[in-house]
């Protein structure tokens, strides 16, 4: 999960820094540009620009709280993992000397 959620993050980020690029660009149309077809044409591009940029953050910062949350719950499945562990040595350890007590007794 974390493989993925790396990628996807590093995907984003990709993301983020060519729609900035773009963004530059069409700005400096709007700057420097005086025709107002093409003023409006960068104005509504820039616009959803902006609104993309958005949506990536906000996927972003969604993506942080479930890698957050992911970490908890890996650390509450190892915990949980390390009890079972743990009593299924026990009962091996009980399984054990019971063979061994059995064996004993029977000798006798």
């Amino acid at each position: 999960m974390k493989d993925f959620t790396k990628k996807r993050i590093s995907a984003l980020e990709k993301q983020l820094n060519d729609l900035y690029k773009l963004l530059s660009e069409y700005e400096d149309i709007l700057n420097l540009d005086e025709d107002p077809k093409r003023l409006m044409k960068a104005q509504k591009v820039i616009d959803g620009i902006n609104q993309r940029i958005e949506n990536i953050q906000k996927e972003m910062a969604t993506i942080s709280e479930k890698d957050l949350s992911y970490h908890g719950d890996d650390i509450q499945q190892r915990q949980t993992l390390e009890s079972f562990n743990n009593q299924i040595e026990a009962v091996i350890d009980n399984l054990i000397t019971s063979r061994n007590y059995l064996k004993n007794r029977t000798r006798k």
